[in-house]
């Protein structure tokens, strides 16, 4: 009992059974989970329509991006079709007008002539809605798939009109602030200034989503190579050009027919050093895929079978300046750096007793910091190079038919721009500038010239009344019977004429007309403004070249005389054209002068000696000049001696440097660029049978050996250097017949496009 009782007693203890908490917990539960579930679907769904927007801004920035692409090919298209066929879109002008680019873009007279009537026809497919020349040229949309993302391009001439203002903060920063002036209400863009417009869209009319890229684009012309010739280009040692080189030669089946011809900066240094760069360019001929006179070592074809002398010990090829190709840098590099540490000092180089050498290592040490390395980025060509396709065929099977090979005449390596090919053999250089002499308006330097200033014997007589007998430094004239004669060219041995020059020594002129026949020499004078040298343009007689010529006394050329309206027989052609030499003169503006209508070079030549310079800081006008300095199509242009070379005699050109063919030899510098107008062909004008490779266009010292008839041998003072660099930044001169580019104005990092959001219509 007792026992019972205690058990009874411990059951009425326990808690009292709580009835329905678990239904109320349960409630509580599904209240949280169903709060939960509900959340998590509102977030999945408003991930889901950001992923949506989301995507639909990537796609609509990406089919403006297409657009804008798509708008800038367009225009580079129209622009070459135009170059093909009626050329209405090319310009006489080098700096584009205001006036010029408003004719470019809508001419008036000939709409259809204009650029924005031919985008519109090129463009009609694509929904282009062509109207006056204020509204702007629409296109599209244009799906970029059926019923997907969408562009739509907008193109008006700059100012814009309708309440626009150039002073919102879109404008107050680079590339509008660089220019000058800046951009603003006061100076907004003008007409040589194209808007372009790509509004990429993406989704449903009720749910579209718009982005869009803006580039303003700038109406220009440019000098797009360094060197441009009609006659084939001979590149000799220490010499180094950054830009493009062309040549449209045709003669290439001719012995020296080579059309662009270099020499190595690195044979005749050392001999050892030359049988490792001849058996390289065996090397070259089996291997070089792409003709820039490299090794790619990261190509699988160029480094197939490399023989084992280029390996080190550990059987890596050898790249002595660590930029993946091989060429004959790094063999210089190799044979030179005596210490090891892969630079080349002077000593090393031995340049104090080898002026070639010293010259050389000035050529190189781009960064003046007293060595030659990997930081001096050594180049022959830095740019591309440009011949005809068929020319390029005649040139192989000519060697071939000689057995010889590309690589004996075509040495130094050659860095493209980037993604670029470093030969094109199939250049139509001819759609960029129309190189025929009677597009060239030499006269618009002329137009320079004041009219006050005086005739060229008003000037001279002034200058002598300062003349002073007891004073070497005074104004000097001394006749041409009173002088020994000269060899032209000056200083060869193989001189094909000779004049008895007057001497004009210690002169000042200024915007001078130097007239026909003075055949000079200038002497330590100083030239302010414009040189315009006259000569008779009527000399096409084959004759005209050579009449008067020491032994040559029996010819006669037939010469239109203006005066009569008829062709006379003349025997001496001196007296109508100008043979003229400045030997260290002072420019301090430019040289133009009259257009001949053929390239004669015994005639009509120029030649510049001594510390001839031009000093365009002390010119009337340097932007002007700084576009060319030398403006004379189909004349002959010497630059630099023929024999003895002297360290401080160095002349530096500027701009477009124009000429019918050009030689330059020793200590020559050009910030700019080099186009030559005479195009030799066998048997035409000037050339005598089978002689148009020896009418080139010549930079650096040949041998007759190696195709340059002037020259017997290399001068005792070392060959000196040569320098040409590219501007394209610089407008050329007007007076060039040439295409026009549309280029998107640029921040100094490249920038050129806007990305903003454009609300749905």
């Amino acid at each position: 009992m007792q026992q019972a009782g205690n058990i009874k007693a411990k059951r009425m203890r326990a808690a009292p059974r709580s009835r329905g908490a678990a239904a109320i917990l349960a409630m509580i539960f599904l209240v949280i989970f169903s709060s939960l579930a509900a959340s998590m679907a509102i977030i999945a769904q408003g991930n889901l329509s950001t992923a949506d927007s989301h995507l639909r801004i990537n796609r609509s920035l990406a089919a403006a991006e297409s657009g804008i692409q798509f708008a800038q090919y367009m225009i580079e298209e129209v622009i070459r079709e135009d170059s093909l066929n009626n050329r209405e879109l090319w310009t006489f002008e080098g700096d584009i007008t205001v006036a010029e680019a408003r004719r470019l873009w809508f001419d008036a007279v000939d709409p259809q002539a204009g650029l924005k009537y031919k985008l519109n026809e090129r463009l009609e497919g694509f929904g282009s809605n062509y109207q006056n020349n204020a509204a702007p040229l629409i296109i599209g949309p244009v799906e970029i798939v059926p019923g997907g993302p969408r562009f739509e391009i907008h193109i008006i001439q700059h100012p814009i009109g309708g309440g626009y203002s150039y002073d919102q903060g879109y404008y107050q920063r680079p590339p509008f602030t660089d220019l000058s002036p800046a951009v603003s209400d006061e100076s907004p863009l003008d007409e040589r200034f194209i808007r372009v417009m790509v509004i990429g869209r993406d989704g449903l009319p009720d749910r579209e989503i718009s982005r869009a890229i803006q580039y303003d684009f700038r109406i220009e012309k440019r000098n797009r190579y360094a060197v441009l010739s009609r006659s084939r280009i001979m590149i000799g040692r220490n010499v180094n050009i950054e830009g493009p080189v062309a040549s449209t030669f045709q003669d290439t089946d001719l012995p020296f027919g080579h059309p662009i011809q270099m020499m190595s900066d690195f044979m005749g240094l050392d001999p050892d050093l030359d049988q490792v760069l001849l058996a390289f360019r065996q090397v070259l001929h089996t291997n070089d895929l792409n003709f820039d006179n490299r090794i790619n070592l990261s190509s699988p074809g160029e480094t197939a079978d490399l023989p084992e002398w280029l390996e080190d010990s550990d059987g890596n090829i050898i790249d002595v300046n660590g930029d993946g190709y091989l060429d004959e840098f790094d063999f210089f590099l190799a044979h030179f750096d005596m210490s090891g540490d892969g630079k080349v000092d002077g000593m090393e180089l031995g340049i104090s007793g080898d002026p070639s050498r010293r010259q050389l290592f000035e050529l190189l040490d781009v960064n003046g910091d007293g060595v030659i390395d990997s930081l001096d980025h050594y180049a022959k060509i830095r740019g591309q190079v440009m011949m005809r396709r068929h020319s390029y065929e005649q040139w192989m099977d000519a060697l071939d038919a000689r057995g010889q090979k590309m690589q004996e005449h075509y040495q130094g390596p050659i860095h493209p721009e980037h993604r670029q090919a470093p030969v094109n053999f199939d250049a139509d250089v001819d759609l960029d500038i129309d190189l025929n002499p009677q597009y060239f308006a030499g006269g618009v330097h002329a137009s320079k010239i004041r009219t006050v200033a005086g005739s060229f014997e008003t000037q001279v007589q002034v200058n002598l009344m300062s003349h002073d007998p007891g004073d070497p430094d005074s104004p000097q004239y001394i006749p041409a019977a009173d002088r020994a004669p000269e060899g032209v060219p000056y200083g060869t041995a193989q001189a094909y004429d000779e004049y008895r020059r007057p001497l004009y020594r210690n002169m000042t002129f200024t915007n001078v007309r130097i007239p026909k026949g003075t055949n000079a020499l200038f002497e330590n004078c100083t030239f302010e403004g414009v040189v315009f040298i006259e000569t008779h343009r009527h000399n096409e007689d084959p004759m005209y070249n050579y009449a008067g010529s020491f032994g040559r006394e029996d010819l006669t050329a037939l010469v239109f005389d203006d005066a009569l309206g008829a062709s006379v027989p003349v025997t001496d052609t001196k007296p109508l054209a100008n043979n003229i030499r400045f030997h260290g003169c002072t420019f301090r503006g430019g040289v133009a002068g009259d257009i001949p209508n053929e390239f004669t070079h015994v005639r009509n030549k120029i030649a510049m000696t001594g510390r001839t310079r031009f000093d365009l800081e002390g010119s009337p006008d340097p932007a002007f000049f700084r576009r060319s300095t030398i403006m004379m199509p189909h004349w002959s242009i010497e630059v630099g001696p023929f024999d003895a070379i002297t360290p401080e005699d160095e002349i530096e050109l500027f701009g477009t440097i124009v000429a019918g063919i050009i030689d330059m030899r020793g200590q020559v510098t050009v910030l700019g660029s080099i186009v030559t107008t005479f195009e030799p062909q066998q048997d035409v004008g000037p050339v005598m049978g089978a002689t148009s490779p020896n009418f080139n266009t010549t930079i650096g010292y040949f041998t007759m050996e190696q195709g340059d008839f002037e020259v017997d041998q290399l001068p005792p003072g070392g060959i000196g250097r040569i320098r040409i660099r590219h501007d394209p930044t610089i407008p050329p001169p007007d007076g060039i017949h040439g295409a026009i580019e549309l280029r998107p104005i640029r921040t100094s990092d490249g920038v050129v496009n806007s990305y903003f959001e454009v609300p749905a219509p």
